[in-house]
């Protein structure tokens, strides 16, 4: 699969690998914080499909889940004026090792919940997880981000998915 990067790289056409490495040597450097929102959702259907399996990582989609929950109730928090910034970092902290723990411990059994272990360490380790935790001026989420798009999506699914008037009249 190519891609054509345009003037960056004077049009030159790369492959995937190429373009990922690309991406990764351009957005390192970029602060990213990871959706919340869409790692609760990713840990809540992981505790889905594990329920019937006992063992040591029972209940670890649901632990994990919790403690990014936690972490959106303490940011709405300090942007409601509920608690200081002083109660907002010593709150983050106990956060952030509540999730330490449930990162940094032995393999688990379940693919699927290892997977999710595997994925948010990388991302822990990445400092992608609470970036908005030293700066409450980043928001947890891309809900607004999100929102904005959604009357673009609205037009084109209401246009039959035609990206331009030639595709309409069809």
């Amino acid at each position: 699969m190519n891609f054509c990067l345009g003037t960056d790289i004077l049009s030159s056409s790369v492959n995937h690998t190429e373009l990922t490495l690309h991406q990764t040597l351009t957005t390192s450097k970029v602060k990213q914080q990871k959706c919340l929102a869409h790692l609760i959702r990713n840990a809540d259907e992981v505790a889905a499909g594990e329920q019937s399996r006992p063992g040591r990582g029972e209940g670890y989609g649901q632990r994990v889940a919790q403690v990014f929950r936690d972490g959106i109730r303490l940011h709405r928090d300090v942007t409601m004026g509920g608690c200081t910034r002083e109660e907002y970092a010593q709150q983050g902290e106990g956060l952030t090792l509540r999730l330490d723990t449930l990162l940094n411990r032995a393999p688990l059994k379940s693919k699927a919940k290892e997977r999710l272990r595997l994925g948010l360490l990388k991302q822990h380790v990445l400092d992608r997880l609470w970036p908005f935790l030293k700066d409450p001026d980043i928001p947890p989420t891309n809900n607004a981000a999100e929102r904005s798009l959604r009357t673009v999506v609205m037009s084109r699914k209401v246009s039959q998915c035609s990206k331009n008037a030639l595709g309409a009249q069809t």
